[in-house]
């Protein structure tokens, strides 16, 4: 009976949710419902039709145009609460994800500069707003499962991490506060500022990728059985380098602000190295933040 109560509950908060979602999205169609037959009109045109509006003062217009961008990628708000699932956020919650990348592709409008390589490219609009979606997705995913991947690191498996790497592995992700800007991000800077591009990816990977795997359960230093317990894999990490894909990169250049140059000549030189070179380079780097006194600093340690 309980349980019964329970699936009901679950059931109609589902609903409101989605009564709620479908609410909002009624709002943006009756303003987009202002350009006639939006729908007849391609992405670029939307985007192009934002800016012209923008440029002209046209409130009225910018905002319909905005609206009609909201639902041509309506099905990102979906796609991203399947992604997030572990954020612990209502569906709700994803519309403003999506506004907030609209926001962010508009104010560069990088597809409009005549210097951007995107400049004149017909599907120019919709690669930034996509990638705008993946960025926001990364920092408020980042963000919301920070305090869950301290306590797997602290709990679970600190001591291993310590004897393995020293301090340093293990700070790198309890020093991720609930702030915009970590320690973390710092020392990501540094490394690009050194020109160190790999040893920077390599610390994002460890800090904010997936970069723990699942370990048998073992008993702690007081005798209590850890039943989930993780602990850092430098396998991950290589394959992370392995399989540098455009989303991941284009996270990166957006985070970082660094130059695609030299994420190039990282990339290409990756490319050359070995899996036993790349495992020597993430535990030179390691190394290196565990001896470096201004990584230290950064750390607090």
């Amino acid at each position: 009976m309980k349980d019964m109560h329970m699936k009901e509950n679950m059931y109609m908060k589902e609903r409101n949710f989605y009564i709620m979602l479908q609410d909002i999205y009624n709002s943006y169609l009756k303003c987009a419902q202002g350009l006639g037959d939006f729908q007849a009109l391609s992405k670029t045109e939307l985007a192009n039709g934002y800016c012209d509006a923008e440029e002209n003062h046209d409130e009225i217009k910018r905002n319909q145009y905005y609206a009609a961008l909201m639902l041509r990628y309506w099905f990102k708000v979906y796609s991203l609460y399947r992604e997030s699932q572990s954020a612990r956020l209502e569906i709700k919650d994803f519309t403003s994800w999506l506004a907030e990348s609209l926001q962010i592709a508009f104010n560069y409008k990088s597809w409009r500069d005549p210097k951007d390589k995107l400049y004149n490219d017909p599907n120019g609009p919709d690669k930034v707003i996509n990638r705008c979606i993946f960025s926001t997705r990364n920092r408020y995913y980042q963000h919301y499962n920070k305090d869950k991947r301290k306590v797997n690191y602290i709990s679970d498996s600190l001591e291993r991490q310590i004897d393995a790497f020293g301090d340093s592995a293990t700070a790198l992700v309890s020093n991720m506060v609930y702030d915009e800007k970590s320690a973390c991000d710092d020392i990501v800077e540094l490394y690009i500022k050194q020109n160190k591009i790999i040893e920077a990816l390599i610390i994002d990977m460890i800090s904010f990728q997936d970069s723990l795997k699942k370990i048998s359960p073992y008993k702690n230093k007081e005798g209590e059985n850890i039943k989930t317990s993780y602990e850092f894999s430098e396998r991950k990490i290589m394959d992370h380098l392995n399989n540098l894909n455009s989303n991941y990169l284009n996270y990166f250049i957006n985070k970082y602000d660094i130059d695609i140059k030299l994420i190039n000549i990282a990339q290409n030189k990756i490319k050359k190295l070995s899996n036993t070179r790349l495992y020597a380079y993430i535990r030179k780097t390691l190394y290196d933040l565990r001896n470096n006194k201004e990584m230290l600093d950064l750390l607090c340690l």
